[in-house]
């Protein structure tokens, strides 16, 4: 599940959807200054969470998406959120 929405509303966005959301679900988050940590919060369970962020120039082809993973995450949800990502994602394990 894509997560990609305004930080301000994702507290709200969450709480609607985390009934629906089980271990199997991997949560990818492009959702700016929002941590893995708050999205497991809200979550509760052990949903695997994926923060994902571009810089300015991957907008153009030119740069990178740095990746990472939350506390119920593994390098295997890092492996399914890199084609998210442009070519170039830097991985953080």
């Amino acid at each position: 599940m894509l997560l990609g929405v305004k930080p301000q509303v994702v507290g709200d966005v969450l709480k609607e959807i985390a009934s629906e959301l089980t271990e199997k679900t991997l949560v990818i988050s492009v959702a700016a200054s929002v941590p893995t940590s708050y999205i497991e919060q809200r979550l509760g369970g052990k949903v695997p969470v994926v923060r994902a962020m571009p810089n300015t120039p991957a907008s153009v082809g030119c740069g990178m998406t740095g990746i990472c993973r939350g506390a119920h995450a593994g390098a295997e949800h890092l492996e399914t959120a890199r084609p998210c990502s442009t070519p170039s994602a830097a991985l953080s394990r």
